[in-house]
């Protein structure tokens, strides 16, 4: 249990300065390869060595579709000419690493998949193609949080993206609303999200009302132009993810060592998916993962937009063996900042869990005591060395009282103590996928709400602690209680 607040406050401060303790859940700025290789099965794994490119395609010239080859959970780096790279290279030096590049996760084809997963639909949408001048497959996928098609032009050999959103939204170009309708996640119509994530789902709906999320298409495009895709380069997959996870999960597990900054786009885009991936592989008991950072610019990505992060949250909703807790900002609503602490469903990560939400921990603010940034950090299973190591990278230092106190309230959560990893044998992934067609629709049989009915356990409602009153009533006062905004990661 929780001692005197006056010996462990501030909890938390904001996470736009440097961190060091947690690599991914707050703003999918950090790494996830750490200079390992990335491959495309797990026959193809070697020992670390140097990102690499698993295939190139190119646009240009007429000929064979050099899309055709892409499936469902590949993750593509769409190129841009020389002329508009050269043009945007300064602009960009001052964003956020994720915000550099321009990823494209493959959820489908038009021409496969939208026949299997929606009934009385064509085999391919005729009126979409014909407009855009393209035959053979359209690739459906996310380019930061926005559905969009990836397509090609037999008639000049172009690649062009175009979002798939309603057709007033974005003029003549865009597929149709049933396209949109087909095509998009919609997560705040979704089941699933209704059921595993409410918390969210209520501010899903509360956001789409207001027009804030999700973004709207020109908003996300505008910088780049529909014909200016060079090529396209493949630079993993989620299997090849799951399995490097699977198989050395330490990166993902052990917490960032001292003085790790990461400076690669693609090295760091899946970071998200890959902790949650740690997690439902058995390596770890608790992660925490911003399901909204309401202080982010409004052209700014949300943490749930990184490549594969909402794929893995799908995953997450559907195991039997996973429990979802929500986390607000003490004393605001969730609009203000949302966090899913997810881990597994047995004690103790469950109790911890649960005890991480009693005090509105977030995974994209970081603690602002060495106290709390000892707890936090041994809950999420971090290395002792890393978490020290944060702990000075704060000016803090962490003394014999301070975690003999913080040891002593993590032994009172549970009577399983410690907990021990792999709390799991591997899974074989998610098979819901292959029964429902693109991974943000409903199941047909949805195990997210068979499980929410068994367990009652979604909402970490019981059981959990009771939240502590606040008289913090904006993320401007949260900053200056816990720490005060940082500054911004370039």
């Amino acid at each position: 249990m929780l001692a005197r607040a006056h010996a462990r406050a501030p909890i938390l401060a904001h996470r736009h300065s440097p961190k060091t303790l947690n690599r991914s859940t707050a703003t999918a700025r950090r790494a996830t390869t750490r200079g390992r290789r990335v491959v495309c099965s797990a026959s193809d794994a070697e020992p670390a060595g140097e990102t690499i490119v698993t295939s190139s395609v190119s646009g240009g010239s007429p000929g064979d579709d050099p899309l055709a080859n892409f499936r469902d959970g590949d993750l593509l780096l769409l190129r841009l000419d020389g002329s508009e790279e050269a043009k945007l290279a300064t602009k960009l030096a001052s964003k956020p690493l994720l915000d550099r590049e321009w990823f494209f996760e493959v959820v489908g084809a038009t021409s496969a998949q939208l026949s299997q997963t929606t009934p009385n639909v064509p085999e391919t949408n005729e009126a979409f193609e014909e407009k855009n001048e393209t035959v053979g497959r359209s690739l459906v996928g996310l380019c930061r949080g926005v559905a969009a098609f990836l397509t090609w032009s037999a008639k000049d050999g172009e690649i062009r993206i175009v979002p798939v959103a309603k057709k007033r939204d974005v003029g003549e170009r865009t597929p149709t609303n049933d396209s949109y309708e087909r095509c998009s996640p919609r997560l705040a119509e979704r089941e699933w999200v209704k059921a595993s994530f409410p918390s969210w789902h209520a501010l899903l709906s509360d956001l789409e009302s207001t027009g804030e999320y999700p973004r709207d298409p020109r908003s996300v495009f505008r910088s780049i132009d529909r014909s200016s895709i060079a090529r396209v380069e493949k630079v993993t997959d989620y299997d090849a993810l799951r399995s490097t996870v699977r198989a050395d999960p330490s990166y993902w597990r052990d917490g960032a060592p001292a003085g790790f900054v990461e400076t690669d786009p693609k090295r760091q885009a899946t970071n998200n998916a890959g902790e949650l991936l740690a997690l439902l592989e058995g390596h770890r008991g608790v992660v925490m993962t911003q399901l909204w950072a309401g202080w982010e610019d409004s052209d700014s990505q949300q943490p749930v937009d990184a490549p594969f992060a909402l794929r893995a949250l799908r995953e997450c909703a559907d195991d039997a063996r996973v429990a979802i807790v929500p986390a607000s900002v003490p004393g605001m609503p969730a609009r203000k900042g949302l966090t899913a602490i997810i881990s597994a469903a047995e004690s103790p990560f469950l109790e911890q869990a649960k005890h991480l939400a009693s005090f509105g921990a977030q995974a994209a603010l970081v603690a602002g005591s060495p106290y709390y940034q000892y707890l936090v950090g041994r809950i999420l299973g971090y290395k002792e060395a890393n978490i020290d190591a944060h702990v000075r990278s704060r000016g803090g230092r962490l003394t014999a009282p301070v975690v003999r106190e913080a040891e002593k309230d993590l032994e009172a959560l549970s009577e399983s103590h410690g907990g021990s990893l792999p709390w799991r044998e591997a899974t074989s992934g998610s098979d819901r996928v292959a029964a429902s067609g693109f991974f943000f629709l409903d199941a047909k049989t949805d195990a997210s709400l068979e499980k929410s009915e068994k367990s009652g356990k979604r909402g970490g409602k019981r059981g959990g602690k009771k939240k502590k009153t606040s008289t913090v009533k904006s993320v401007a006062d949260a900053e200056s209680m816990f720490g005060g905004r940082g500054k911004k990661k370039k």
